[in-house]
């Protein structure tokens, strides 16, 4: 369910806000541009990509572990309330 609703609503509004982000930086820059425009986006995306694939493939585990380890110790929000799971 939850992927579900991310998919159908967080991507299409990460993608808005991505482009209004990148034209808003076009139009009012707080400095001037050093490098080619096309150049320093390449660069970026070289840096972005592995990032973000190391987030996926590291944040995700983690998040899942941790999310074990506090049923297990019954640490956190859920335990204050009762919940079926």
């Amino acid at each position: 369910m939850i992927k579900s609703i991310f998919d159908s609503y967080g991507t299409p509004i990460l993608t808005g806000l991505f482009i209004i982000l990148f034209i808003v930086e076009t139009k009012f820059q707080l400095r001037k541009r050093v490098q080619n425009r096309w150049k320093r986006m390449l660069i970026n995306f070289i840096v972005a990509i592995p990032a973000f694939a190391l987030l996926r493939l590291l944040f995700i585990p983690v998040i899942i572990w941790l999310a074990v380890q506090n049923q297990q110790y019954q640490f956190g929000l859920n335990n204050l309330y009762s919940a079926s799971p």
